[in-house]
């Protein structure tokens, strides 16, 4: 059992540390440009990402590595063993909506985890799939989680920086997650979940997104 938790602990330990490494570069260079985003159907107000955000965001990811050896060993009771949950979620990394499963990889209530999930919009004979995936890690424990994740989607007929390239976006959140501890029930979520260019130059897209769904 013990080997489990260690292994658990190095596997956050490895993940968190390459998010700060890569958040950091990511909010460094779009410091520095202030990039904007724009929406196939209108053009979203210039934003200019400081250095406090940059900072705020690495010291939270600081914290979530310095803690990581004592998360994950929350259990669960009554159901299944990874926290198992289907959701529906307006915005976020799905960008309007998006159909989600989202796990634990171990038997706990908290520590890392994975969502996978399928959205998309149609309008004016235009239109987008998109498949959002994410690792995530939750910290906190009786069914009141910090939520840190990191991931890409795949949205092909998306063109959120006006760039006409974009295929993949880079995502990443920090969210509040409810939920019930380890029993059957409804979840809810809510958080800053921004988008990121990967063909121009690191362009963020400040966003969010807030989901309910069920626990089995």
């Amino acid at each position: 059992m013990d080997s489990v938790r260690v292994s658990a602990g190095s596997l956050g330990e490895f993940v968190m540390r390459s998010a700060i490494d890569n958040t950091y570069r990511i909010f460094n260079n779009t410091a520095a440009t202030g990039l904007p985003g724009r929406l196939s159907s209108g053009k979203l107000p210039d934003m200019t990402i400081r250095y406090p955000l940059c900072l705020l965001l690495f010291v939270v990811l600081m914290f979530t590595w310095k803690t990581g050896r004592t998360q994950g060993r929350e259990r669960g009771l009554e159901t299944t063993a990874n926290a198992s949950q289907f959701y529906f979620e307006l915005g976020g990394p799905g960008v309007i909506y998006s159909f989600n499963y989202d796990g634990r990889f171990g038997p706990y209530e908290n520590g890392i985890g994975f969502r996978l999930g399928i959205g998309g919009a149609y309008w004016n004979g235009d239109g987008y799939v998109a498949v959002p995936m994410q690792l995530n890690y939750l910290l906190g424990s009786r069914g009141k989680y910090l939520e840190l994740s990191a991931g890409a989607t795949y949205a092909p007929g998306l063109d959120l920086f006006g760039n006409g390239t974009d295929i993949w976006y880079g995502t990443m959140g920090i969210s509040f997650r409810k939920q019930p501890l380890g029993k059957k029930g409804f979840t809810f979520r809510a958080g800053f979940t921004p988008l990121v260019s990967f063909t121009s130059g690191g362009s963020f897209l400040p966003f969010g997104g807030v989901s309910w769904g069920y626990r089995f």
